[in-house]
Parts: C-alpha cells; structure tokens; sequence
C-alpha cells in the first residue's frame, strides 16, 4: 500500500500505474472488491491516527495531516508532486458550506483515504483487465454489511479493513469446543452471507465464473453476479441482501485516476478518446 517504486530497466520498465493504463498487464481472470469504509478504524488505529476520533477531526488535525498522506498517492507517479494534488483533492472531498463540521470533516477524510489507498487502484485493475485483447474475465465486488460482532468500533464506522476476509472464510460458520454452538455471535444472516461469499469465490476458483457452480457438492440460490466489462463496469454490492450495481463511486474515481494522474504529468487516455 506504501509505494515505493523502483524502475529499473530490468524487472519494472515503467511505473506500475503506466502499466496497468496501457494494459501492459498479464491477462487472467480477476475477482477484486474493497470494503465501504476501509480506513474507518482497524488502519486509523494501525497508522496512529489519533486525530480521528468520535469528536470528529479539526481544521488544523486535517491540513496537517493531509500532505503526509498525499505522498502515498504521489509515490506513484515518479516525479509527482503533493503541492500539485492538495488544493484539488480539498475541493473534490471538502463542501465549503460543511468546512466547520468536525464529524464531517472527519468521515470525508477517512473516505478520501478509502478511495485513494483502495477503491481507486482496485477500480483501475478492474478496467486494465476487463480492457485486455483477450477479454479477461473480471468481477468487482463492494462488501456493504459490517457485522453485528465488530461492536467494539465506534458507531461512525461501516465496513473496515479486513472485513471481508472474515466472512470469506467462514468465521462465522465456526462453532465452540463442545460442537453444540456457534463460536462467534454472528447473526444468521451474516452466516448465510458468508456462504454466499464462499460459493461465489470457491466457483470462481473453479470455473473462472462466480455464477457458475459446476462441481459444487452444494448448490445456493444466489444473486447473478454480473461481469465488470469496459462499457458496463457493472460490480455486485455484497450485503445480506446482495444486489448488482454500476460505476461504484464513478465521480471519485474518475478523480483519482483520470485527473490527479493528469495533475502529475500524465497522458490519460479514457473511453472515445484519442488522447495516449
């Protein structure tokens, strides 16, 4: 997640993110996704955010700190510069008539490093593969539910990292020494969604298709999942009542990785574009 970018002539002939935009990547199927809140609270106390708290975040906390985070994203353009990002991802992430609200200032704050440390990458991946010649099979996913057990968190966050790394591989399923109940207080519908997830993800593995359940010793009734194309960008909002959905956080994305990259010095090109 931290960049630090090495080009070498031998092994990175170019940066990571020129890659990916030429789509000088190898082809395979994908299934990717991120969570809704995934800087919300595992990371901000990893990363020593003290700043961020249920009292919101100051105006002096956040000018402060936004430019040490903005060199993550700078990291990874060899030759980016902060000083060219942080009045135009103020103004994309901060409404004027909102500036003097704490809580606001702090959960756009948390959302912006959501969006630049996660869901913008993973968006970019989805769209270098799902653009290759050969038609590489991707499906995207957003994980919408944050589970009834994680109550230690503070109200204000949705669904943190690693969230869907629990529900992927059946925590939830788990029982306790004696067999007789569940070892964990998950609801029932969060156990139903963790066979979901499961399902979708062992199909995938097998069969290159989240749909497809051939060779499955159980079947379930789930929602289609539908594939993220080019022209769609189609990705299913996981929940404990899933459903499809298009262009996830399309405004935002179009920002991070169409024009901080331009802000860089990058040539952008984008859908009916001739642009490079």
């Amino acid at each position: 997640m931290i960049p630090s970018v090495v080009i070498d002539g031998r092994f990175l002939l170019q940066s990571p993110w020129d890659l990916m935009h030429k789509k000088q990547v190898k082809e395979v199927d994908y299934l990717l996704g991120t969570n809704n809140d995934e800087f919300g609270f595992s990371l901000s106390e990893r990363h020593h955010l003290k700043y961020v708290d249920e009292d919101g975040m100051t105006r002096s906390e956040l000018e402060t700190v936004l430019p040490f985070e903005l060199h993550q994203v700078a990291g990874q353009y060899p030759g980016g510069s902060v000083a060219r990002i942080l009045q135009p991802v103020t103004d994309q992430y901060l409404d004027p008539a909102m500036a003097d609200d704490p809580i606001y200032r702090r959960d756009q704050f948390l959302q912006l490093l959501t969006d630049a440390w996660f869901t913008a990458p993973t968006v970019m991946m989805a769209q270098a593969q799902a653009g290759m010649p050969a038609s590489s099979r991707v499906y995207q996913y957003e994980l919408q539910h944050s589970a009834s057990v994680f109550s230690y968190r503070p109200p204000y966050v949705k669904v943190d990292y690693g969230d869907d790394v629990f529900l992927m591989f059946g925590i939830p399923l788990l029982r306790d020494v004696t067999g007789n109940s569940w070892k964990y207080s998950f609801t029932q519908e969060e156990r139903d969604l963790s066979l979901d997830m499961m399902a979708y993800w062992v199909n995938f593995a097998t069969n290159g298709d989240p749909n497809d359940s051939t060779g499955a010793a159980r079947m379930r009734d789930m929602v289609h999942w539908p594939r993220y194309t080019s022209s769609s960008h189609e990705y299913l909002r996981l929940d404990v009542t899933s459903s499809a959905d298009v262009r996830l956080r399309e405004s935002r994305m179009k920002f991070w990785n169409e024009e901080v990259p331009r802000l860089m010095g990058r040539e952008v090109r984008t859908a009916g574009s001739d642009e490079l």
